[in-house]
Formats: C-alpha cells, structure tokens, sequence
C-alpha cells in the first residue's frame, strides 16, 4: 500500500496523522532534530519505503510538518473544515484570509522569498524551518499549508517556480485590491 503512494500522498498522511497525535508525541516531533528522529517520523520511516529511501530530507519534511501542527488536544482541533493553501500564498499572506484588505506587505518579504528559494540543501531547510515556525505562530487554526508544497519544497528544492508563482498571485491581487481602494473605484 504505501509503496505506491506520491509524494505529496505521504506528505498529507503524515500531517493527517500528526493532526491526531497526542501533543506531548507532536512536541517530541517539533523539537527533535531531524538528524536524531523523533519515535513519530521512525514510525512513518519504517511504514513508507519512500522515507527510508531519503530519511534525512523526510526528517526535515515530519518535522516541519509538525511545527505547522496547531498544539494541544487533538479532540480540540479543527482539521475537517480546515482550508489547505498553498505553500507560496501562506508565505505572502500568513494563511489570513483577510490579509491585504488594509495592508498589502507580504509576511515574507520578496527579497526574503528570493534568497529562501535560491538556497540549497541543509540551508534551505533551515531557512524554511524557520520561516514557517514564525508563520505556524499566527496561522489561523483553520487554516494549513499544503502538506505536498512543503515535501517538495525539501525534497526538490529547484522546483521553486510553484512557490513564486503562489506568492506572487497572492500579494499581486492584494496590491490591485489596495491600489483600486485608493483611487476610490
């Protein structure tokens, strides 16, 4: 079964899973560091033969995933009605569907995206890592980044232009929206 499952397949199984783990398993997710491995990605290692192929780059993936995973009691959380964005507009827009209305700056800056998407290898994850913990930290609870966007962005980090493009679809529309409100049309 998991053999045939895609990447972003596996990717949106381990955040559906870590949706559901007890929050003191998802604090041990978000704090180990990828090289040790937290008990939750050994488990999704030794299920999906796709992990054990390149654990390392996976290690990063479950433990970003699970920064990105709204804390405390899974009973509590809202995941069904949960709206999944992509990974590029959630860096422009912090997952805030109201974002824009009154400001059009990106949380991310553009100079920022620049160099996160130009970097390479452990820098990369890294730099990503960090950016969405400060993104996880306002992100709406019924709001998630697409768990494939994420995979991919570790995983084939020269396929950036999907990132862009969402980025810049997201913070484009909001400027027209600013720019239409100020000249009173």
């Amino acid at each position: 079964m998991s053999d045939e499952m895609d990447t972003a397949g596996i990717a949106r199984e381990i955040a559906r899973r870590l949706d559901r783990l007890d929050p003191g398993d998802a604090a041990a997710a978000r704090r180990t560091s990828p090289a040790q491995g937290s008990p939750f990605f050994w488990r999704c290692h030794s299920e999906f033969p796709q992990i054990a192929r390149q654990p390392e780059a996976w290690a990063q993936i479950v433990q970003i995933l699970a920064i990105l995973t709204p804390r405390g009691d899974p009973l509590e959380r809202v995941t069904i009605t949960r709206d999944f964005v992509p990974l590029g507009r959630a860096l422009c827009d912090g997952g805030n569907t109201a974002w824009g209305q009154d400001d059009a700056r990106a949380v991310v800056s553009e100079e920022r995206l620049a160099r996160l998407l130009a970097q390479q290898g452990p820098l990369r994850e890294d730099a990503l890592r960090r950016v969405l913990t400060g993104i996880a930290r306002r992100l709406p609870p019924d709001v998630a980044i697409r768990a494939g966007d994420v995979a991919f962005a570790v995983l084939a980090p020269d396929r950036t232009a999907h990132i862009a493009s969402e980025y810049y679809k997201r913070l484009d529309r909001a400027e027209r929206k600013q720019t239409t409100k100020e000249q009173g049309v």
